[in-house]
């Protein structure tokens, strides 16, 4: 398994960030790589299972997945249930830390073509890194215009 890790220090109260970060239906309309999220079970506040396409250095991916929400914790944890890559799974953790919000979001995944693996995780890791340095960063401009 390959792992991505971003953080983002965001200068707003927690409870604001949570509001954002745990409403995925709304990223399309602020985060340009995310073409689409459909909310195909919606049992919050406790799990949503959802439908995603994103676009990654002109590449489309698509997914589906299982979100669990503990807004206790501040955290969200997401598994690929079906999509493009073999595994996919990670957490969104959000800590509070001195009048700011540190936002954390990591990735494990598995491409799963044994033949280029090698080849083409390196790139995926890459790629994904700017991508969810991208949704952190757009995250945060959202936060300033609300």
């Amino acid at each position: 398994m390959a792992l991505v890790e971003v953080n983002r220090s965001i200068t707003r109260h927690i409870k604001d960030v949570w509001e954002i970060v745990s409403d995925i239906s709304c990223y399309p309309n602020f985060m340009p790589s995310v073409n689409e999220v459909t909310i195909l079970e919606d049992k919050r506040p406790k799990w949503t299972v959802s439908r995603w396409s994103a676009t990654l250095r002109d590449s489309v991916m698509e997914w589906t997945e299982i979100d669990h929400y503990d807004a206790s914790r501040a955290r969200i944890d997401f598994r690929q249930l079906e999509g493009d890559l073999e595994s996919l799974d990670g957490s969104w953790q959000l800590y509070n830390e001195a009048g700011q919000t540190r936002v954390c979001l990591l990735m494990n995944f598995r491409i799963g073509i044994p033949s280029i693996e090698d080849i083409l995780t390196p790139i995926a890791i890459q790629a994904l890194e700017e991508n969810c340095h991208g949704m952190l960063e757009d995250i945060e401009k959202q936060l300033r215009v609300s």
